[in-house]
């Protein structure tokens, strides 16, 4: 009998696990520093694990200067002494960044039907709003209604928009998950093409460290008298 019980036990446990992905693929998201780690589908609800990746200053600035390529055109044809006295500028007028998740979120299937937010921990719902320190990694889980079975292509939208002025929203498109359908039911498309969820970017605009010296006279605004200054 305890051995019948134990074998019952361990296949409930491969059961659960059979529902559960670790790393989905994904088609497309709205933001690069943002993460799917986990998606578990229990008895009464989808369990979403995330992260989020503080970027820090330099970090910041470079995702501003690929998405505005035009003011990176105009620094790129700047001395690199000038352009390197506005990246600094720019840099030190970078506040924090701020994080929380949206109770109008929802879970899309392939089908159009949408599976309702239902609670998340360690991250505020908006409109309250978290500050993070820059290169910090910030852990929290999502739960949404359970998903049927069979169903292994989803989304997960948090706004129609995937920005609105200063916000990005975290869209997920094209999440491949582990959930089988019964047997004989047809069986869901898959895409094949996927991001790297670790994704890196190499080109860096922003240089550190560089010391550089400046030339010139300072005068008196009001008498055009010279002035023995020192420039930090």
């Amino acid at each position: 009998m305890k051995y019948f019980l134990f074998l019952f036990l361990c296949f409930g446990y491969l059961n659960v696990i059979s529902q559960t992905t670790e790393n989905p693929k994904i088609k497309r998201k709205s933001t690069s520093d943002v993460f799917i780690s986990k998606i578990e589908i229990l008895d009464n609800k989808t369990v979403v694990h995330m992260y989020f990746k503080a970027k820090n200053q330099k970090e910041t600035l470079n995702d501003y200067l690929r998405n505005n390529p035009d003011m990176a055109e105009q620094l790129r044809r700047m001395d690199p002494y000038m352009r390197q006295m506005y990246l600094q500028q720019m840099m030190m007028g970078i506040g924090g960044s701020t994080i929380s998740f949206q109770p109008n979120s929802y879970l899309k299937t392939s089908d159009g039907k949408k599976y309702k937010y239902l609670n998340a921990t360690n991250i505020p719902k908006a409109p309250e709003r978290q500050t993070v320190e820059p290169g910090k990694r910030y852990n929290f889980k999502v739960y949404f209604e359970k998903l049927p079975k069979g169903f292994e292509l989803i989304d997960l939208i948090e706004s129609k928009a995937d920005k609105n002025n200063d916000y990005t929203f975290w869209n997920f498109y094209g999440i491949q998950i582990n959930n089988p359908g019964e047997k004989g039911q047809k069986k869901e498309e898959i895409l094949t093409e996927e991001i790297d969820e670790e994704e890196v970017f190499e080109e860096v605009i922003v240089t550190e460290n560089q010391e550089f010296r400046i030339f010139g006279k300072i005068k008196d605004a009001e008498n055009n008298n010279t002035l023995s200054a020192k420039i930090t």
